[in-house]
């Protein structure tokens, strides 16, 4: 059946990167200091491997192939001394508390914590110890979208990507706490250490709750769906929701109704059911997939699944131990029989052939790389993937290889070595005005130039100079970057360019 994992928790955020929760004081301090540590250290030439790069992942997941960047100027933080960026957003103050600053240069009230939740922010009034239900969640432009009332905010799982952090979202989970819990029989999640999670234990601090759905799109809570049950197996299906009961399991659209219910004590695929608009259960005779409306799409006897997808392939188990490779509705994509399928996304797939060799193929019939087997392809975001040979790296790309003998790891598709960096789009050399370089987000890179010691802001992709080095500094968050002149910081929107 649909099995649910047990998250463990920031209390602030339900995150999915297990974190203790320090004081508020702490939290703000260490943040401060973290900038601190990373600007001693800048007169080094090695990459900060700390990237954001899973929005961009979760951007090329829903949309294609990134192929470059354009940056718009969303606003301006002004006369803010102080202000420094984490991992996650702008932010000033110390101490017990902090402002986070929006998009727009407004700013947040005074809070104890908080989080980024994709392009929202969770933020936190009150600590958990006087107050459980103290977190709410905003919007990137400043606007309020659930009050500070909720205890655990996070995405909806999904199961149709590399990871749940990498997947495109539209709900979101919003635990509230009904008040301490007197055993595990009443408990809707606990805390321990000051940690969250929805499967209670009874060594833990129990809480009493309950759960509901929040559409980003309509910005409203899904009517007619309340869960009361932490047993239960929640998940996104593009533009609606599957929610496992045991053997039971029923999909529903974004204003709670059902659309279809699976037959009581049939076997059900685990997370596998459940793809980025594409819902496949078995009902006692075959396997049954529907869209994301409901619509039964494909029946079949074989055994099918899906392949992690994020464009609706499915995979069918033949009687010659083999796989085919189908869209959603039955029709075999590739000529071909595999031995092995794995993670698909926008349309490439990792397939082992009988020989044991391994392509990643195109849905077209394109293969993009071929190697000794299945298992040899590294995968950085949709589309582009490397492989290790010896000490070298290669790198390919839509079209295929882009270039081999890479001496440096290609994280996140940023190549470089010294000052020399690789254009990815044509695997050409550029030169940059400086051998600091950090990680944006996937071919994105922050330069400290040599010789002014500012910084700038280039995109490996195409070689384009996006912001010139004339910044006291540039950081980015997943969706932000912002650009540091004295006590002024520009704040810039990342919009990626997709493949047609």
């Amino acid at each position: 059946m649909l099995m649910r994992k047990k998250m463990i928790c920031l209390v602030l955020s339900g995150g999915l990167v297990a974190a203790s929760l320090a004081p508020a004081s702490t939290v703000f301090a260490a943040q401060i200091k973290e900038k601190n540590g990373a600007s001693s250290t800048e007169s080094t030439a090695a990459t900060d491997t700390t990237t954001t790069a899973p929005a961009a992942a979760a951007e090329a997941a829903n949309h294609g192939v990134i192929t470059d960047y354009t940056l718009e100027k969303t606003g301006t933080a002004e006369n803010q001394s102080g202000m420094y960026v984490n991992y996650d957003a702008l932010i000033y103050g110390s101490g017990s508390g902090g402002k986070l600053v929006f998009e727009n240069g407004s700013s947040s009230d005074e809070v104890v914590d908080f989080d980024a939740l994709g392009d929202y922010y969770i933020l936190r009034n009150d600590s958990f110890d006087n107050n459980v239900n103290a977190a709410g969640l905003f919007a990137a432009d400043g606007t309020q979208l659930i009050p500070y009332e909720a205890a655990i905010i996070e995405w909806l799982d999904t199961s149709y990507s590399y990871t749940d952090d990498t997947a495109p979202h539209r709900f979101v989970e919003v635990t509230y706490s009904d008040g301490l819990a007197d055993d595990s029989s009443e408990a809707y999640f606990y805390v321990y250490s000051g940690y969250f999670s929805t499967a209670p234990s009874e060594d833990d601090v129990l809480y009493k709750g309950h759960g509901r759905i929040f559409d980003t799109e309509t910005r409203q809570f899904v009517p007619n769906i309340e869960l009361t049950n932490p047993a239960l197996d929640v998940y996104e299906c593009g533009d609606s929701i599957v929610i496992g009961d045991g053997n039971v399991v029923t999909m529903y659209d974004a204003n709670g109704n059902e659309l279809v219910k699976s037959g009581e004590g049939y076997y059900n695929y685990a997370s596998s059911c459940v793809g980025n608009g594409i819902f496949m259960i078995e009902n006692g005779t075959g396997y049954v997939v529907y869209d994301d409306t409901g619509k039964e799409l494909y029946t079949s006897e074989n055994i099918v699944s899906l392949v992690s997808s994020t464009s609706g392939y499915l995979r069918q188990y033949t009687d010659d131990s083999l796989y085919i490779i189908l869209d959603s509705t039955g029709k075999q994509v590739l000529p071909g029989k595999y031995d092995y399928v794995s993670e698909e996304s926008c349309g490439y797939i990792t397939v082992g052939l009988e020989d044991g060799s391994g392509q990643i193929i195109k849905a077209d019939g394109t293969v993009i790389a071929e190697g000794k087997d299945a298992y040899s392809f590294y995968s950085i975001i949709p589309g582009y993937y490397y492989t290790e040979e010896g000490s070298t790296y290669s790198l390919y790309g839509p079209s295929g290889l882009v270039k081999d003998g890479i001496s440096s790891y290609p994280s996140n598709l940023c190549v470089y070595d010294g000052t020399t960096a690789l254009v990815v789009n044509t695997g050409a050399e550029m030169t940059l005005p400086g051998s600091t370089v950090y990680d944006v987000t996937y071919g994105l890179v922050t330069v400290k130039d040599d010789v002014s010691g500012l910084y700038g802001l280039y995109n490996l992709l195409t070689g384009a100079e996006l912001l010139p080095c004339e910044y006291d500094d540039i950081d980015a968050t997943d969706y932000h970057v912002y650009a540091q002149k004295g006590d002024n910081w520009d704040i810039y929107s990342i919009n990626p360019v997709y493949a047609k």
